[in-house]
């Protein structure tokens, strides 16, 4: 029977949930509206445009990218039918803002039930804002991050108490994530067969796992490969996975991996505050008494906040010092591990979780390895995001103990802390997210603040694409964010690598688009440029004059000014 303190006690509860998600989703929606870049965070919404307006994934230059955008493809087609190109961005990035926080949300559902319902909240909200280059778009980095969350919560819901509808969660949840990026398909099958694993020994029948976790992935895989084979077909996929690995050279070396491994633990062997953090937290791991642990876990979470607190000056573009929030959240996961292992130790409850957390792994080091720009922006947490949130929840569940006073429990909160704190401090290639005062009113960019450089990108963009002729069969060589600018019935392809990859453009199959428009880089604006870039190029223009001066767009942290100009066909107004 409930007594009346124990139903205060679960309203107060209830209310604070509430009030946890409500600031979190609150402020991921506002952040949307600050800052927009022509690189990663225009480049995902670029492709999703170009799917609506008809152009087939895995194709030519669309390379498996375009799988996390697919997500957004029915949305983006909605908006462009209704309002065009306008506030596209800031839609594209509200609507990814909407299906993060339900995905998150089903998460803590998933958990609530077997863990303290506080701290399982602040830890999934903590996820909600570690983004992988601080960017809130549907991206191959954002769909296989909260799909294996929240197949590792479901699934883990499935492993306690057997129900139907968890285990269908988990087994499509487990199977988006791969089709979003799926290099991370061995951790979902990792877990997906440590979930029938599990359940087997547990009773469940071969015919109810047959049905709720098999049948959803063959579904799922049967109408993929269908698409493939009708729309690009399998010689378009071979083509562009070729294009895409001949573009990123390296990708695949384990020197990927074991540099990211070595950047990470550089952190915690030169002085500073994370060996200070580590320190505490092995402390607040061996300690016995409430009052010491708390302690030793709230020196140590406030080392790190103060080092995510750590604020960029004014007009810094390159920005790499840990305070993405993807990469902070990694290393708060290294520094917190021991006080993981003392949890799992103690409660049998937990270690399940962190056990079958542990299946990420394999994902995070495969999404690495095929990435060179994890170690700032913090990519490895498309598959890590997991193994990061069981250790956030236990610190959560290391400090909130009923032993511990109410006032004691509030450190609970510092992972969400830190990750809002370096959400708040960065936008992607943006800078700084105070210096974003000026408030954009037309065009893709719409609703949006943004800070005086990507302001005068903007400008300069909308003169190198009005001089292009109307409906033009476009080509853009350099800054994929550009075609967002472009009429929308353009069809356009975009070097990704931008500057120093246009020698890996499929040439026979962009001359055999006869574009009318090309805006690229001017190959003479770089020293010394590559023969086979000039080749290409030389043979890309030809036939075709310059609309416009070099114009320089924006300046990069890595390569300095990018310099863009617009060529049309001889006649082309």
């Amino acid at each position: 029977m409930c007594t009346v303190p124990s139903i205060h006690r679960t309203r107060r509860t209830d209310l604070t949930v509430f009030a946890i998600f409500s600031a979190t989703f609150a402020y991921l929606l506002a952040r949307c509206f600050i800052g927009v870049d022509f690189n990663d965070g225009s480049y995902v919404i670029a492709l999703a445009r170009r799917m609506a307006a008809g152009q087939a994934p895995l194709s030519s230059e669309m390379d498996g990218h375009t799988l996390g955008s697919m997500f957004a493809v029915p949305f983006t087609w909605v908006w462009i039918s209704a309002f065009g190109i306008t506030a596209l961005v800031a839609a594209s990035k509200a609507f990814a803002a909407v299906w993060i926080a339900g995905a998150t949300y089903a998460s803590y559902r998933a958990l609530a039930p077997l863990f303290s319902r506080v701290p399982t909240a602040l830890t999934m909200c903590a996820m909600c804002l570690a983004l992988p280059y601080s960017l809130i778009v549907t991206s191959y980095n954002t769909v296989p991050m909260f799909g294996l969350l929240l197949a590792t919560c479901a699934g883990y819901r499935t492993i306690s108490s057997y129900s139907r509808r968890w285990t269908i969660t988990t087994s499509l949840a487990a199977t988006l994530a791969v089709v979003g990026f799926p290099i991370v398909g061995v951790a979902a099958v990792l877990l997906l067969i440590a979930v029938i694993w599990c359940c087997r020994h547990r009773g469940v029948s071969t015919k109810d796992l047959l049905t709720d976790v098999l049948a959803p992935c063959l579904i799922v895989a049967v109408l993929l490969a269908a698409f493939v084979l009708a729309v690009p077909g399998l010689s378009a996929v071979r083509e562009s996975l070729h294009v895409q690995s001949a573009s990123r050279q390296g990708a695949g070396s384990l020197s990927l991996l074991t540099g990211f491994i070595s950047h990470e633990l550089s952190y915690f062997t030169t002085a500073g505050k994370f060996p200070l953090a580590l320190a505490a937290a092995i402390v607040a791991a061996l300690m016995r008494k409430p009052l010491l642990i708390v302690l030793a876990s709230l020196i140590s979470g406030l080392l790190l906040f103060d080092f995510a607190t750590n604020m960029p000056s004014p007009n810094t573009l390159a920005i790499n010092a840990g305070l993405f929030p993807a990469p902070m959240a990694m290393l708060v996961t290294i520094t917190w591990l021991p006080i993981a292992i003392r949890v799992a130790v103690t409660s049998p409850r937990y270690r399940g979780f962190l056990l079958l957390s542990l299946t990420a792994l394999p994902a995070a080091a495969g999404v690495q390895m095929v990435t060179a720009s994890g170690y700032d922006y913090g990519a490895a947490m498309d598959g890590l995001a997991p193994f990061t949130a069981a250790v956030l929840l236990g610190f959560g569940l290391h400090v909130w103990q009923p032993s511990m006073a109410r006032a004691w429990r509030l450190s609970a909160v510092i992972p969400l802390a830190i990750t809002g704190m370096c959400l708040t401090a960065v936008v992607f290639q943006e800078g700084p997210v105070f210096q974003h005062r000026t408030l954009v009113t037309s065009g893709p960019a719409a609703g949006l603040w943004v800070a005086d450089n990507s302001l005068g990108a903007q400008h300069a963009t909308q003169t190198l694409t009005a001089a292009c002729p109307a409906h033009a069969r476009a080509l853009l060589v350099g800054l994929p964010g550009i075609y967002l600018w472009l009429p929308a019935r353009s069809a356009a392809t975009v070097s990704w690598l931008a500057m120093d990859s246009v020698r890996y453009i499929p040439l026979k199959a962009q001359l055999a688009r006869h574009a009318d428009c090309v805006i690229a880089t001017p190959l003479d604006d770089f020293t010394p440029p590559l023969a086979a870039d000039k080749n290409v190029q030389q043979q890309l223009l030809r036939g075709m004059r310059a609309a416009t001066p070099p114009i320089v767009v924006e300046t990069s942290a890595v390569h300095g000014p990018v310099v863009m100009q617009t060529y049309v066909r001889d006649g082309g107004s």
